[in-house]
């Protein structure tokens, strides 16, 4: 769009999603993130790059396999820096116009944001296991010694006891999945203690080194927690990302449930009190195991289940199917659906509902018409402080009975 006025006129050709356009210092080039248009459940997102009127543009760092965000040029235009998770972890790359990419972070962390300024100076909010979220300056030419800038919650944690992060891996279906668990303080590997299965599917997201607040609160009241990166999480490459062509949900939750035995096998998990937490994944697992005592379904499975009709004999049926999701049938979205495996459903399920949220309260109405052990909590779309607290409460009540 010219300053003074005039047409717009399109920049790049290529089919998109096209993204986030950062110029160079020196006007000569553009970079941009963006996804083949691919008809599969997940595309890395890419660099590109290419001439300021968009000509001879190309992908930078292809080989790295991971999504790219927070693309950031150096002062002399010959370097795009930019922050990139993997494997649990976040890192800095830099890219060079000749298609080699080299990593600059190493440290386990993660990390959120990022910005470059003309004198090399990079910035970005860290999170580690003992912190969640630490503002951090370092040198992108000596980025072994950050400096903190802020850490606001340092006094806080100061005056509490957190709960120890590991990593575990394990064989699934061939694959090794990795995952990480938040024990007790004062963990005892004599004792059993209870589970808790964390997901976080709306959207998928990769677990990690991070700092999980809601995990270290879990914990603080005597569950283990676990979060695994299951089949179909980003941050492993798009092969790994897309394995859940066909059966989604379905292969993600046979590698959580083997992690799930992974930890049971270890001796110190109660089996008689394993509970799972999340979304549309949570409501699919109570509709196709009884294993689990006690179960908590978090608002967002309205953005899966649509045009929800009744079955004539009373339980529920997803007529819809993912238009992102290319299975040659779209039935097969429907046989995969939580709700219509109502009629399996036996496990004590507390359904949290934002507002709107036709598909939680047709998760909850079908596990009524079961005669379920069930509640529903109904929260606004706003998450307000108070708000977290009130979710959180109510899961710790729900899963401790």
């Amino acid at each position: 769009m010219p300053l003074a006025g005039g047409e717009r006129r399109q920049i790049t050709r290529h089919p998109g999603p096209d993204y986030a356009p950062a110029p160079s210092p020196d006007g000569s080039r553009i970079a941009w993130l963006a996804r083949e248009p691919r008809a599969q459940s997940y595309v890395t997102t890419n660099l590109y790059v290419g001439n300021g009127d968009g000509s001879r543009a190309k992908v930078l760092a292809g080989a790295l396999d991971r999504d790219v965000s927070h693309a950031q040029w150096s002062n002399d235009s010959r370097t795009i820096y930019f922050l990139a998770d993997d494997r649990g972890a976040s890192h800095v790359y830099a890219a060079r116009s000749d298609g080699s990419v080299r990593q600059v972070t190493t440290d386990t962390e993660r990390l959120r944001d990022f910005s470059l300024a003309d004198n090399g100076r990079a910035v970005t909010v860290r999170q580690t296991p003992g912190a969640p979220a630490e503002l951090v300056m370092f040198p992108v030419d000596l980025p072994a010694k950050p400096l903190k800038l802020a850490a606001a919650n340092a006094a806080l944690l100061a005056e509490r006891d957190l709960g120890a992060l590991e990593e575990i891996q394990y064989a699934s279906d061939g694959k090794t999945i990795q995952g990480w668990t938040v024990k007790p303080p004062a963990f005892d590997g004599a004792k059993r203690y209870p589970l808790l299965l964390e997901i976080d599917d709306a959207p998928r997201r990769m677990c990690g080194v991070d700092f999980r607040l809601r995990a270290q609160v879990f914990a603080a009241r005597g569950f283990v927690v676990l979060c695994a990166n299951p089949r179909g999480t980003p941050g492993y490459g798009e092969e790994f990302g897309n394995l859940i062509r066909s059966r989604f949900p379905g292969d993600d939750f046979d590698d959580l449930m083997r992690g799930v035995d992974h930890l049971i096998a270890q001796g110190y998990i109660d089996p008689t009190r394993v509970t799972i937490s999340g979304g549309l994944l949570a409501a699919w697992a109570i509709g196709h195991t009884g294993r689990f005592h006690a179960a908590v379904v978090r608002h967002g499975i309205a953005d899966w289940l649509t045009d929800v009709s009744h079955a004539p004999d009373g339980i529920f049926r997803a007529a819809a199917w993912m238009g992102a999701m290319p299975w040659d049938d779209p039935d097969q979205y429907v046989k995969h659906s939580p709700i219509y495996f109502a009629g399996n459903f036996r496990t004590p399920t507390l359904v949290i509902a934002s507002d709107p949220d036709p598909g939680a309260e047709e998760l909850y109405f079908a596990l009524r018409a079961r005669k379920v052990d069930s509640a529903l909590l109904r929260l606004g779309q706003a998450a307000r402080p108070s708000q977290v607290i009130l979710e959180w409460e109510a899961m710790l009540g729900w899963l401790e009975k």
